[in-house]
């Protein structure tokens, strides 16, 4: 069978010199993959650095802009996406760094293609990812990835399961549809950041797909560990802590450890609240 050919996709805001540290290293750990495409949109102070250091990769086939329009990243991603051809898309995230070989990758990639999946996370191996592909029904274990089925019964049992992270792989169909969602109508994150990419099971109408898992790691997060310890490639020991996530996350969001914020957390009836109208202005967005 012939190989799918694959584009590197991204859609960065690079506004930290930490975070243009983290994609050199990232972009580093992905030498090996030769992809047929890149289409890379980068926003933020550094866009420039960016451009200037993926010009000197003399990389085939990229395309580098920089549009930030007021209707949002999803909005700019599907005008970025126009003119790709090929059948997959790596989501490249810039704070995710590849720890297995650009052979297993890529093997990975293929036959997650090959046996009928619409995508696999790249990233996030850890316990609490296993933990919700065993509740599936799993079709075929290949050598590299095991295939597993969406289902409804899937759909009852669960309430707020993510089953589309943004560090993903896709067949170009599956992320032009995500990129396309209504759902969530309530938006859970502003339009200028692509978090609301990743979709919980309950934003699906139609679960009638295959999705995919990673026999093995392929990539790490360097600073999430996503309540998993000692998962994170700083916690292992593999990279250095510069800056910490808490210091990174409140240079670019801000802080809101107030006093008032702290109460209102402590309340269930008032988070709910709060949470309400964030996702009102972010829908509306005001």
């Amino acid at each position: 069978m012939v190989s799918p050919n694959i584009c590197i996709f991204a859609n960065f805001f690079i506004d930290q010199e930490e975070r243009f540290f983290r994609l050199q290293d990232s972009f580093n750990s992905l030498v090996g993959l030769n992809p047929n495409e890149w289409r890379i949109n980068v926003r933020g102070r550094f866009k420039d650095h960016v451009r200037d250091f993926l010009m000197t990769k003399k990389l085939k086939n990229i395309k580098i802009t920089s549009i930030e329009s007021k209707k949002g990243w999803f909005f700019d991603s599907i005008e970025i996406s126009k003119d790709i051809t090929s059948e997959l898309i790596f989501i490249w995230v810039e704070d995710h760094i590849a720890l297995a070989s650009p052979e297993e990758i890529m093997e990975s990639f293929y036959e997650m293609y090959q046996l009928g999946a619409s995508q696999i996370p790249y990233s996030m191996w850890h316990e609490g990812s296993k933990k919700f592909y065993k509740k599936l029904h799993l079709v075929i274990k290949g050598e590299y990835v095991s295939i597993y089925k969406l289902d409804k019964v899937l759909f009852k049992k669960t309430k707020d399961t993510y089953i589309v992270s943004l560090p993903s792989l896709m067949t170009k169909d599956f992320f032009l549809q995500v990129l396309k969602m209504k759902k969530p109508y309530l938006k859970r994150w502003p339009r200028k950041v692509p978090f609301d990419f990743e979709k919980n099971i309950k934003d699906f109408d139609n679960l009638d797909f295959f999705i995919s898992f990673p026999n093995r790691e392929l990539f790490c997060c360097i600073d999430d560990n996503h309540d998993q310890k000692s998962y994170s490639l700083i916690e292992r020991g593999l990279y250095p802590n510069r800056i910490s996530r808490e210091a990174l996350r409140e240079i670019e969001f801000g802080k809101s450890s107030n006093f008032l914020v702290k109460l209102i957390n402590e309340n269930k009836g008032a988070r709910a609240v709060k949470n309400f109208l964030r996702r009102l202005q972010y829908t509306l967005n005001i």
